[in-house]
């Protein structure tokens, strides 16, 4: 293949990689991440009954799920850098 054929690949596999990077994370959500998720939630259910508004609520739940978003999107960077890294080493 030439050199302009194989960087052409790569630039097709960039996005694939990156969301092949990911799949650890989703991995890790699904076992470690969701059981947190539930007990969160529940004891933000029981903090409700303490007679604080529907509205404190719903910003505890949106700032944990901030929080959870930018968590996976640093560990999706972390993991991108790592293979390039190791891809970069092993050259």
């Amino acid at each position: 293949m030439t050199e302009l054929t194989l960087e052409i690949l790569r630039s097709e596999l960039a996005p694939i990689r990156a969301a092949v990077d990911g799949v650890p994370i989703i991995n890790r959500a699904l076992v470690v991440v969701q059981p947190d998720i539930r007990a969160l939630r529940a004891a933000f259910n029981d903090f409700a009954l303490q007679h604080v508004t529907q509205g404190e609520i719903g910003a505890l739940h949106h700032d944990v799920n901030r929080v959870q978003e930018e968590n996976r999107e640093l560990e999706r960077r972390i993991i991108t850098l790592e293979r390039l890294l190791a891809e970069r080493e092993s050259k």
